[in-house]
């Protein structure tokens, strides 16, 4: 709203017609850059005043807390080449204060290797590097003891730099060489420190666990290993306390294995993976309940030589999404089927002939898909949208210039609007565009 009185008179009073108009303006203009003059942005370091021989490092930079309150970063502060962990109220109201303070102190050559703050953001875990160890340590984020989660490690172990909090910020889990040298086991413990529990079973000879990923209700973890057969690698399922452990897969053949990319419904009740059977390289896609169970494959018969690539779950834990050659060798295709099996669905239209899908992402609503495909055109990357029972595909892009494609999108959380980037317009000149909820357009994302 204009103000009618600028320096005690009376402008409407004083000013007429065009006059007044063109001197309203001057007036705005005038406090505009006043206003913008007197703005000073705050801005102050906040990190501690470093030596000539320091700086904040670039890998693992710095984190800020999920709270907005801290920041915390690693930096070689106070010793040359000790790079040590930090942590500074983000609005500067105290120094930084060292949360890597153990004993002996970390030397020239030691390192914070990688740090994680809780989603409560209470306490920072880290790993340090003293005396070419690694290590796995706790702290709060204010400032206080470190308190040491692994358990004492064998002559050449060390806790490797994969470990996880839990979601709720409890516990944390991590892999380790720490019973058996070159031999990687999973453990948990509190967050604070206290008793580590082993969380794979007895290994056979050669055998590892290979990766881990914790359920969303930070009750139980998912594990790959080499647990009953060297080199066929496994998923299993176990409690953090280690209790109920579980193997997921079915029957594997000599040569078979599960991928690394296998997800845990967001429900916490079931898990999808890819497996070969046997060492014919043919991965298929299955799902098995977290508990344990007979295992469903969700992909339709492959064709010889055919494969099922990568495969996202729906939010809502009903529906996964996969990308196959599943009916034709090497012409990649989008499918839905339900988490607990049936017939697939092919998402994407007829492909011409050279034609693949390339890229895709499921609606945050759930009900669709968009994916970037050379459907129409081959080698001219286009994108489309599509219910997620297959219903209304549609292209969302213009006619794209002579050599454009559509290079990567993004979809919005409400699911209404598709934004990409292309040179769409003029070969090579990239831009970006949105495909959005109109008067009388509908993207086929939303149910009405």
């Amino acid at each position: 709203m204009i103000p009618r009185t600028t320096r005690g008179f009376n402008l409407r009073l004083f000013l007429s017609g065009r006059a007044r108009w063109a001197t309203l303006a001057a007036v705005i203009l005038s406090l505009a850059l006043t206003n913008t003059a007197s703005a000073v942005i705050a801005n102050r370091k906040i990190s501690g005043d470093m030596p000539a021989f320091g700086g904040v490092v670039d890998d693992p930079s710095f984190q800020v807390s999920p709270d907005g309150r801290y920041v915390v970063y690693v930096a070689d502060q106070y010793t040359d080449e000790a790079d040590e962990l930090f942590s500074v109220p983000i609005d500067g109201s105290r120094a930084p204060v060292r949360l890597s303070e153990l004993t002996p102190p970390m030397s020239p050559g030691d390192s914070v290797e990688d740090f994680c703050i809780a989603a409560d953001s209470s306490r920072v875990v880290y790993i340090a590097r003293t005396a070419e160890v690694n290590e796995l340590y706790s702290v709060p984020i204010d400032g206080g003891t470190s308190t040491k989660l692994n358990g004492a490690l064998v002559t050449g172990g060390n806790v490797l730099v994969d470990f996880q909090i839990t979601p709720n910020g409890l516990g944390v889990v991590y892999r380790a060489d720490q019973d058996t040298d070159d031999v990687l086991e999973l453990y948990s413990v509190p967050i604070a420190g206290g008793t580590v529990t082993k969380l794979n079973g007895p290994l056979v000879a050669g055998g590892d666990v290979w990766s881990f990923g914790i359920t969303p209700n930070s009750l139980g973890v998912v594990y790959r290993a080499d647990q009953d057969t060297d080199e066929t690698v496994e998923l299993y399922s176990v409690y953090l306390d280690g209790t109920a452990r579980t193997k997921l897969n079915g029957p594997l053949g000599i040569g078979g294995r599960v991928a690394w990319d296998y997800k845990i419904t967001p429900n916490n009740y079931g898990v999808v993976y890819r497996a070969k059977r046997e060492s014919d390289g043919v991965y298929e896609l299955y799902s098995v309940l977290i508990t344990g169970g007979p295992s469903i494959r969700l992909n339709g018969d492959l064709v010889d030589g055919g494969d099922v690539g990568n495969f996202g779950i729906t939010p809502n834990s009903l529906g996964v999404v996969y990308r196959a050659d599943q009916e034709t060798d090497d012409v990649w295709e989008l499918y839905s089927v339900l988490s607990t099996g049936g017939t697939p669905t092919k998402l994407n239209g007829p492909l011409v002939d050279g034609g693949d899908v390339w890229d895709w992402e499921i609606t945050p609503n759930n009900l669709g898909v968009v994916y970037l495909a050379d459907q129409e055109t081959d080698e001219m990357q286009e994108l489309y949208a599509v219910f997620i029972n297959g219903a209304m595909n549609t292209k969302l892009n213009r006619p794209l210039a002579d050599g454009g494609d559509v290079y990567e999108f993004r979809i919005t959380p409400d699911s209404l609007s598709v934004v990409y980037h292309a040179d769409q317009e003029v070969d090579e000149k990239w831009e970006l565009f949105a495909a959005y909820e109109g008067k009388g357009v509908y993207l086929p994302l939303v149910v009405r």
